[in-house]
Parts: structure tokens; C-alpha cells; sequence
């Protein structure tokens, strides 16, 4: 169990190690490698000299490989990937009459799915609207997801099966967007009025038929080098707890990785009972606290911000000032540590502010994206203890060319700053956001930190501490998972060479987890 795992002392040198391995260069922190590392009962025993000095019940040289701690994604939503990427993908989607082709397409295909379900489509989508889909599906609900899935495009028949006419009012910090004419309800869905259509889909497939999708995902995952993921088991007003499917592939020693779980929570009294959780904690599953939307996305216009989009609104809030002040405060009492998903400057502003309002901070909390911070604001950030859970994927897929425009009030090249961040002390946690963005390949995160040249870029090795101990610490973890010195869980992820210089140019053997 976890927490056995995290109540062991340290191994002491003097002891045997499990195993020593030899022949490798093990990436210790910037600027810093070693030739040794010694195991014993799932921790670090020794490094260097001191590794090759100790006693072992065997010793494994690693081929001249890199080594480096374990890779931990700090921000994955691994379940809703492996749910809708097997379904219709619409990333190349431009216009309604291509995507309703593909429904069609897929519907053909696939007489018995109880849903007809997409995923991907951007801003590159003209004038989204699910009122056409009807002619190509009848008496059959769509449900096509944005990439960001922060937004969805629903047809006549979903949003009845979801009890959402034209009358219904928006839920708070959603918009049913209506037809200007008529008032008719589009189909098109904004942040948390998604939630009501997504969650009768869901609940259409259970556990079991779910599950090799899921299996698939993370062994893919796995594959790519990482061992260990923060899970955000919910998106912008759904709900998509279901910790049991990884403790039970856990269970039947199909788990390849390590599991850290957050559930959703929106106000301080969702908190109540938040420890039942636990219950579905194994040895590879933890879980790890709780995620709160305190805005939308930037790629739907829906992040807060001071100034106005251009479409003369400042974006979705979920939750004011006092409101996450008072969440955080109910955290801090249960020992819960948060995500927060703060995209634009005003919801940054709230969130700095709500974290200033208390009295002290125990725990480890996290600000997601954190994309629109001032020098002013970055400083608080530093000052707080707060980490910084970035993707570095996100920004280079970004389209800034159209940011003058749509937020007048913000400078482009201000956003994203993670360069800006380190300087002002904030620790960085590295994460992809999957599936909003394609892959969760780490080389290929890494690749876009190396080919990044707009201002605010880091180098790959910060990059690479930012995977590791930064994201070990956005874990609630620090000192213990993403390190490599003695008393840390000796998860390590193996390369062929070093990726540092060049990620492309590198590849990951395999994966080694603390047992």
C-alpha cells in the first residue's frame, strides 16, 4: 500500500541494497550526474562510491544507458483520453458539413453504440452548431467534444436526453449558446453546461466496457517513460471519478504505473467525506487531493481576465474570491491538497488572493496553466510556495498570431512565461493536459521546450527537473518522488542516451518502479 511505501524510513548504507545499478549515467539534478545507484526496500540507498561500495543481492549494469528519477506527468485527464480518442476525431474538422459526414460515417459503422461521440474539434471549427446533426443521426444523441473540453456540440436529441431545452436557464459558470434570432438552443455548449450532456454518456458504458481503453492508454503511457501521473479524474463540470478502474487493473498486476488521483470539488462542503477516497487507494493507486475550475480556457475565450475579450465579455468564473478562499481554508483543515485551474490574469488575481487570505499553508497546492501572470503576480506566486503545473505542449500549440485581437488587453508574448516564473523562484511542475493535446510522449514535451523560441521558453534540462522533482512536489510528494538522492521512491525512467542535448534524437528503454 501507499502508505506503507510512504512510511518506511530511509535504507540505511549499511544494510544490503535489493540492487545496485552500474554502467549508466543517472541524472541527479541540473548539472549534477553520478555513475551508481543503490535500492533497498523501494527507496535510494546510495549513490556513486557509496552505491558501488555496498553489499547487494545483485548487482545490474544498465548498458551505458541514461537514467534519470521516474517521469511523473503532473497533469492528465488519462481516463477521459482513453474514453473519446477510440471515437470520432475531429482535430482536422472545419466546417459542420465535414463533421457531420463523419457522424455519419461513424453512426454507419457502429449501429449499437449507445452514444455517437467525437473528440477534438478547435476554434478552427466554423460556427459549431448541433441542430443539423438530427438529418445524419436520427433518433441517436451526439455528443462531440472540443479538444480543450472545456466546450461541446450536442445535437436535438442529446440535449433532450439531457433535460436542456430552450428555456433552460445556464448553469453558473456555463453558457447554452442560443441562436440570436430565435432563441433556440445551438447545441453548442460552453465550460460548465457541458457537464449535464457529458455525464448521461458517460454513464452509458460501465466499467467493463470502458476498461481496455483505459488499459491501452496506460500502457502506452508507460511505454513513452513515464512512471507515475497526477490524474484528474473530472473536466469543467463533469464528473469522471472512477478511481476503481485503476485499482482494480492494480489488483490484477496490469497497472504500469503509479496512479495519483484528484477528484472534483467546487465548494469548501464538497470536501465533506472527501477522505472516503482512500478506500480506493492500492499499491500503485494514491490519492492525491482534489481539482477546482476557478475559470474557462483561453483557447475558447472563456478564461477570466481583467480586460474584455474582444468579444466584450472577461470570460467563465466557477467560483469568486471568497468562495476559493473558503475552499482553501476547509483543504488546509482536512489535509487535501488543490489543483487550481487558473488560466487568465483575474482569475489569477482571485486565487493569489484567496491563498494570501489564510493564515498559514501546510500543504502543497498547485496552480494549473497559470498563463496570464504579471511580474507583480509571479512574485506572490514565488512568495506563497505555490507550484506552477505547466505544458509546455499547450503553449507551443497556442496560436498567438490571433491574440492581439481577441484579448486586446494582454500582450502575447507575456503569456506562457515560464522562464519568468523560474526567475521569480516558483517551482515548475511539468505536465501535458492529455488529451487536449495529442500525445503525453514526454521526449515530445521535451522536443517543444528545445525547439521553443518565443519569450518565456526554458531550457530542456529545467524542463526535465519540472517532469521530475517539480512534479513530484505538485504531487504532494516532494523530497521523496521525482528525486534521485537517498530515501527517495527509486522509481527510474531508463534512456537510451541522453535527452538533454536533443530529445528527438532519444528514446526510452524502459521503466523501472519501486516495488
Amino acid at each position: 500500500m501507499w502508505s506503507l511505501l510512504l512510511a518506511c524510513s530511509p535504507p540505511t548504507p549499511s544494510a544490503p541494497a535489493d540492487v545496485v545499478y552500474t554502467d549508466a549515467t543517472f541524472w541527479v539534478a541540473p548539472g549534477e550526474q553520478t555513475d551508481a545507484l543503490a535500492v533497498r526496500d523501494g527507496r535510494i540507498a546510495a549513490l556513486g562510491a557509496e552505491a558501488l561500495a555496498m553489499e547487494a543481492l545483485r548487482t545490474e549494469p544498465l548498458g551505458g544507458a541514461f537514467v534519470t528519477p521516474g517521469l511523473h506527468d503532473a497533469h492528465t485527464h488519462l481516463f477521459a483520453g482513453s474514453f473519446v480518442k477510440p471515437r470520432i476525431l475531429l482535430q482536422l474538422a472545419s466546417t459542420m458539413d465535414g463533421v457531420a459526414g463523419q457522424v455519419a460515417s461513424y453512426a454507419a459503422s457502429h449501429p449499437d453504440e449507445p452514444w455517437l461521440i467525437g473528440f477534438g474539434w478547435t476554434s478552427s471549427l466554423e460556427d459549431p452548431d448541433g441542430r443539423g446533426l438530427d438529418a445524419v443521426a436520427p433518433d441517436r444523441p451526439v455528443l462531440l467534444i472540443a479538444s480543450s473540453g472545456h466546450a461541446a456540440i450536442a445535437n436535438p436529441y442529446a440535449l433532450a436526453l439531457a433535460g436542456i431545452g430552450d428555456d433552460t436557464p445556464d448553469p453558473p459558470g456555463g453558457t447554452i449558446v442560443r441562436d440570436p434570432t430565435t432563441g433556440e438552443a445551438t447545441g453548442l455548449l460552453l465550460e460548465a453546461a457541458v457537464g449535464p450532456v457529458v455525464e448521461p454518456a458517460l454513464a452509458a458504458y460501465d466499467d467493463e466496457a470502458v476498461l481496455p481503453d483505459l488499459r491501452a492508454e496506460l500502457d502506452a503511457a508507460a511505454a513513452s517513460g513515464l512512471t507515475s501521473l497526477s490524474e484528474i479524474l473530472a473536466a469543467p463540470g463533469v464528473d469522471l471519478v472512477r478511481p476503481q478502474l485503476f485499482r482494480d487493473l492494480d489488483r490484477a498486476g496490469e497497472l504500469p504505473l503509479r496512479v495519483h488521483f484528484f477528484v472534483p470539488v467546487r465548494e469548501a462542503a464538497d470536501l465533506e467525506g472527501i477522505d472516503d477516497w482512500r478506500a480506493f487507494e492500492s499499491d500503485r493507486v494514491r490519492f492525491a487531493g482534489a481539482k477546482v475550475w476557478v475559470d474557462g480556457s483561453l483557447a475558447g475565450e472563456e478564461a477570466w481576465t481583467l480586460g474584455p475579450w474582444a468579444s466584450g465579455d472577461n470570460g467563465s468564473s466557477y467560483v469568486d474570491e471568497a468562495g476559493l478562499t473558503a475552499l482553501i481554508a476547509e483543504a488546509e483543515a482536512r489535509g487535501v491538497p488543490l489543483k487550481v485551474h487558473a488560466m487568465g490574469d483575474a482569475a489569477l488575481e482571485a486565487v493569489l488572493g484567496a491563498f494570501e487570505a489564510q493564515p498559514a499553508l501546510s500543504l502543497t497546492h498547485s496552480v494549473e496553466h497559470a498563463s496570464l501572470l504579471t511580474e507583480a503576480t509571479r512574485a506572490r506566486f514565488a512568495d506563497l510556495g505555490l507550484v506552477a503545473s505547466v505544458q509546455p505542449l499547450s503553449r507551443a500549440l497556442t496560436p498567438f498570431a490571433g491574440w492581439d485581437d481577441a484579448l486586446p488587453s494582454w500582450e502575447a508574448d507575456a503569456s506562457y512565461d515560464f522562464a519568468a516564473l523560474l526567475d521569480a523562484g516558483a517551482p515548475l511542475a511539468i505536465g501535458t493536459d492529455y488529451p487536449t493535446v495529442p500525445v503525453i510522449d514526454p521526449l515530445v514535451t521535451l522536443g517543444a521546450v528545445r525547439d521553443d523560441a518565443r519569450p518565456g521558453a526554458i531550457s530542456v534540462e529545467a524542463a526535465l527537473e519540472g517532469f521530475t522533482a517539480g512534479s513530484g512536489r505538485s504531487a504532494g510528494l516532494g523530497g521523496m518522488l521525482g528525486c534521485m538522492e537517498v530515501g527517495c521512491i527509486a522509481d527510474l525512467t531508463v534512456f537510451a542516451d541522453d535527452p538533454i542535448p536533443d530529445p528527438a534524437e532519444s528514446r526510452v528503454l524502459t521503466t523501472l518502479l519501486a516495488e
